[in-house]
């Protein structure tokens, strides 16, 4: 209703649900509760499997005599099996078909620059920018008329996740970007750049302290970033793309960035910033400016 009814929705509340029932979310709930299926949970065929979903759907469920669950049986379980069956079936759907994170904040994006009496805009993108970046021109291709990306891809696949984190010598994205020490903050920002300067430990503390809130969700969406070779867009992007790289980039390296330019086609362009890593726009903000005003001329939009 949210999505599809932005007028009606004004706010939500949702508990024990998630955006949709995707398979590895649902075989990973199953494997939790120890059954093989949803209909197999959710549409006991005894008074001991109506028992047995009460147990699995509760932190402690007190005990009630056996009528009780022979009552819930009869009232709850026992009409419409077939069609209930097909319903729950149906509620699993393959991870890809799950709206991603990158979209819904480009959907946010557009329809703000709309409401503002933005008509074309030109969107510049670091990292994890410039996934929501290619979902806006995607999707939003009369509005996003020309893109600046840093650091990034069209999506963050197995294939270029498992070089990364080799790269980087991490085993996950939750363990690289989301550090629990004040050593942790200091080796992220160290491996996203190409010489960081030295700096007093309360800088990285007050890092620590103020970056790093809402650890669950943001946990949620870094493991969620990262989809099957197969799941890539192959989509033809008709706006005008400048790639602006730091030449030391560990983690999207310039093989990441040759690949980029290569399947984005002739017309992309392609310009290194020396003696700069993963977070270009910091550690060489001047010449990063310089280079990033020089394009934005150059893709200036005419009205």
């Amino acid at each position: 209703m949210a999505e599809h009814y932005p007028d009606l929705v004004d706010s939500m509340v949702v508990t024990g649900s998630v955006m949709a029932l995707s398979e590895s979310i649902s075989s990973k709930a199953l494997k939790r509760i120890g059954f093989s299926s949803w209909p197999e949970c959710l549409m006991p065929n005894s008074v001991e499997g109506v028992k047995a979903f009460l147990d699995v759907t509760s932190y402690s469920l007190p005990w009630m005599p056996n009528f009780f669950y022979k009552h819930f049986l009869e009232a709850l379980f026992s009409n419409n099996r077939k069609e209930r069956v097909k319903i729950l079936e149906a509620l699993v759907v393959k991870d890809e078909h799950v709206t991603n994170h990158q979209f819904r904040q480009a959907d946010c994006f557009a329809k703000g620059l709309r409401k503002l009496g933005v008509e074309k805009c030109v969107v510049v993108g670091l990292s994890y920018g410039g996934f929501v970046g290619f979902q806006m021109a995607e999707h939003y291709p009369d509005l996003v008329d020309s893109m600046v990306v840093t650091g990034s891809v069209l999506a963050l696949s197995e294939s270029i996740s498992s070089k990364a984190l080799e790269r980087i010598g991490f085993n996950s994205w939750p363990e690289y970007l989301m550090p629990n020490s004040v050593e942790g903050v200091k080796v992220l920002l160290d491996k996203a750049s190409y010489s960081f300067p030295w700096m007093p430990k309360v800088f990285f503390k007050h890092i620590f302290e103020v970056m790093f809130g809402n650890r669950k969700e943001r946990v949620a969406i870094l493991e969620a970033l990262v989809v099957k070779d197969e799941h890539v867009t192959n989509h033809q992007f008709r706006q005008r793309i400048h790639l602006l790289w730091g030449n030391d980039d560990k983690i999207f390296n310039m093989e990441v960035a040759n690949n980029l330019k290569e399947r984005l086609g002739a017309e992309t362009n392609l310009q290194v910033l020396k003696k700069a890593g993963h977070l270009a726009p910091l550690e060489r903000p001047c010449a990063f400016n310089k280079c990033l005003k020089k394009l934005l001329d150059s893709l200036a939009i005419a009205y």
